[in-house]
């Protein structure tokens, strides 16, 4: 049984470098730091990206009709995983910049807080010096 892609034209070297780099991407990003949003968004990408696998390799010169939309499915399956996961990203980003800014925000009134104690301080001492 022969092979072929949506093009008809790939062969099986190029498709197996494609999942293997795409399975290195996707490593990657699970070793990281993921919300529950993420993850279940992840997870299902991971199932879309098995399942397309499953279907390419399924995927022959007799049954290109049938299994060619299943495929156009999984891929715009996949698309939808990759642009919910995206906006998480981003979500997460403003999270995370708004807390930055607040810590910031913080750090700026308690120096601001620390300087005005000293000039006290400092006026409390002249004030004991000089008129003692």
């Amino acid at each position: 049984m022969k092979k072929k892609n949506l093009a008809g034209n790939y062969n099986a070297k190029d498709l197996a470098n494609y999942h293997n780099s795409v399975q290195s991407i996707i490593e990657e990003f699970k070793s990281t730091r993921l919300t529950n949003q993420e993850r279940t968004e992840f997870n299902n990408l991971q199932d879309s990206f098995k399942e397309l696998k499953g279907l390419e390799n399924s995927l022959t010169a007799s049954n290109t009709d049938s299994v060619v939309p299943r495929i156009k499915l999984k891929l715009n399956r996949i698309q939808n995983n990759l642009d919910d996961l995206a906006l998480i990203q981003l979500s997460e980003g403003e999270s995370l910049t708004k807390f930055a800014q607040n810590s910031l925000n913080m750090s700026s009134t308690m120096s601001k807080i620390e300087i005005a104690i000293i000039i006290i301080i400092g006026f409390v001492v002249q004030f004991i010096i000089f008129y003692k």
